[in-house]
């Protein structure tokens, strides 16, 4: 139960962080703006580069199920804790703007990258023993 649990969380980041990253990759930060109040605070390749790691986090997540390819499982956690990473940057932004609104889905999504790494690494360590 808990492995369908960790595979539909899996998918909603992947589709939570491709969306977000493309739209970072492929959007002026004028029209950014207009939804993210953050992006005034950044230039363009700061956005854009943001908007990579999104991207990449995103399909690293996703793309070794996907594939099947069992040699770069170990993908999974380690872009899961990047993303992590990448929400805390976020909640740190959005307290150092005194917008508290938005700390609760970035914790969100924070808690839910942390808890599929942690989940697949002791996947990973528990076949290694095997």
């Amino acid at each position: 139960m808990e492995a369908i649990f960790v595979l539909i969380c899996q998918i909603l980041l992947a589709l939570i962080f491709i969306v977000a990253g493309a739209t970072k990759l492929t959007k002026k930060r004028e029209n950014l703006m207009e939804k993210v109040t953050w992006a005034e605070d950044y230039n363009q390749p700061t956005i854009r580069f943001i908007g990579l790691l999104e991207l990449l986090g995103g399909l690293g997540v996703i793309l070794p199920l996907i594939v099947g390819v069992s040699d770069f499982l170990w993908l999974v956690p380690m872009a899961c804790m990047g993303l992590a990473m990448v929400m805390a940057g976020a909640i740190v932004v959005h307290i150092g703007r005194g917008e508290f609104k938005h700390i609760m889905f970035n914790l969100v999504i924070l808690f839910m990258s942390a808890g599929v790494s942690f989940y697949r690494l002791l996947e990973l360590n528990l076949n290694w023993l095997n």
